[in-house]
């Protein structure tokens, strides 16, 4: 049985509680850019974006790559850079990644997903996506790439041209991992959808047990307790109804489900490992409703499951419309978790959990598709992907948080030293609050107002 957290949501406005000042709704910090912005790549709705992001060493260091629909980038350093699909950064600059620098070499079609996996004969990256040419080579939505040259797996699951490739994934089923892609499959003319969940023995595809996800896309893999998860949109398990999410077993596909809850769904999205309560996790994103004796108990937000049932990693709420990324950092009571997708109120669309609470981080209002913390030699921090203005204004769909210090003076937590936060140190004060000591001699007097003001006049950075 799942140990169900505590979860915290303050709400913005003045707050005059202790409590309140130790659990602020806004982290304080700024998004920077790492692109000024992108151009559009292959047709296909929504125009250009990062899809997705990933560190891996090809033998020259680790550098950040990056898969989406966009055909050339702008680097803030050495302007436009010609990268159709697929980019790569050093940590100062960007570039194509080798062996698709030439018109006939490029991928001709948008790249979506990436992993890196070693089969035994060392690491490389694994790209998948909704193309069939890549480095010169015919393929079907997955290519290999161990830092100089690039294969193809055998001929990949995709038996129609309109087939996508959404998530790659290492599971193992028995007999050590075997790659395993997620995706969008058709065959025939007319196609006819083809079951969602493929794995690779070494030689060729085979669809991931009988009852296989159908009708509908899968988004994403996970491996939790020894069984493999899917999320997506899709109808069916087999010829039977879906959840939009399921588990297969090693023998059968089926919904994780506890009778005693009822799941209601739009679509799942992104699957994560966590822990809570030093209990390992399946954290589960989307736009669904979890009720529980006809109370709704999780709304457009995240879920956590321990094998048996499903708990709320935060309360009903429409800070979201939809989370499409998660990300985890750290373990035990230091960990972060990162949540992302779509939201209406422009500036919310990443938040962070931790100890708790939920706080958001302010400066990208929408359409995050991919979260990574990311170490470039300096400090580990956090990257989003998607389609979204940076703050430079520009259409980048990548950027990094840089957190800032705490203000002194931010009392009712939204970063910003104003007349809010003004009254809520008053309303502290009148409390008779020891958060308003602000000149620590262990006295409430008009000295604290003296030492608040100095703090206000300085603002917050």
């Amino acid at each position: 049985m799942i140990s169900r957290p505590q979860m915290t949501v303050m709400v913005a406005g003045v707050l005059g509680t202790a409590a309140a000042h130790a659990q602020p709704t806004t982290q304080c910090g700024q998004w920077e850019h790492l692109l000024d912005g992108l151009t559009e790549g292959f047709p296909v709705a929504g125009g250009p974006r990062v899809s997705d992001l990933i560190t891996f060493n090809a033998g020259d260091g680790p550098m950040l790559y990056i898969a989406g629909n966009f055909a050339t980038l702008l680097d803030p350093a050495q302007g436009e850079v010609e990268a159709p699909a697929l980019a790569r950064f050093d940590g100062q600059a960007w570039s194509v990644l080798p062996g698709l620098d030439a018109p006939e070499l490029e991928p001709n079609g948008r790249a979506i997903a990436l992993q890196v996996w070693d089969d035994g004969t060392g690491p490389a990256l694994y790209v998948g996506g909704a193309f069939t040419r890549i480095a010169g080579l015919s393929t079907n939505g997955i290519a290999r790439f161990d830092g100089r040259t690039w294969s193809v797996p055998a001929q990949g699951p995709l038996p129609h041209a309109n087939g996508r490739v959404h998530d790659i994934h290492a599971h193992d089923f028995g007999r050590g991992p075997q790659l395993t892609v997620a995706g969008e499959f058709w065959i025939g003319d007319p196609p006819n959808p083809q079951p969602g969940v493929h794995r690779f023995n070494g030689s060729s595809w085979t669809q991931v047990g009988q009852d296989t996800p159908t009708r509908g896309p899968v988004y994403e893999l996970a491996s939790f307790r020894g069984d493999l998860y899917a999320s997506g949109r899709f109808a069916a398990l087999g010829e039977g109804p879906s959840a939009f999410i399921a588990r297969f077993d090693g023998l059968d596909w089926s919904t994780p489900s506890n009778p005693s809850q009822e799941l209601r769904p739009q679509e799942f999205w992104p699957l994560e490992n966590a822990s809570i309560g030093g209990d390992p996790v399946l954290l589960a994103g989307g736009r669904f409703g979890l009720f529980e004796a006809g109370e709704l108990v999780a709304f457009k937000s995240v879920l956590a499951w321990d094998g048996d049932e499903w708990a709320a990693l935060v309360p009903p709420t429409e800070f979201f419309a939809s989370i499409m990324a998660l990300a985890v950092d750290g373990q035990g009571s230091g960990q972060r978790i990162y949540i992302a997708g779509a939201n209406s109120e422009r500036g919310h669309a990443i938040a962070e959990v931790r100890d708790g609470v939920l706080q958001h981080l302010p400066g990208i209002g929408n359409s995050v598709f991919g979260l990574l913390t990311y170490d470039s030699g300096a400090a580990p921090t956090l990257l989003a992907a998607g389609s979204f203005e940076n703050p430079s204004g520009f259409d980048g769909g990548l950027a990094r948080w840089r957190p800032a210090a705490p203000c002194p003076a931010d009392l009712n937590g939204d970063c910003v030293a104003d007349l809010n936060a003004f009254l809520a140190f008053q309303n502290l004060f009148d409390a008779g609050d020891p958060l308003a000591d602000f000149d620590g001699d262990g006295e409430l007097t008009i000295f604290d107002f003296l030492a608040f003001q100095n703090e206000f006049d300085q603002g917050c950075e």
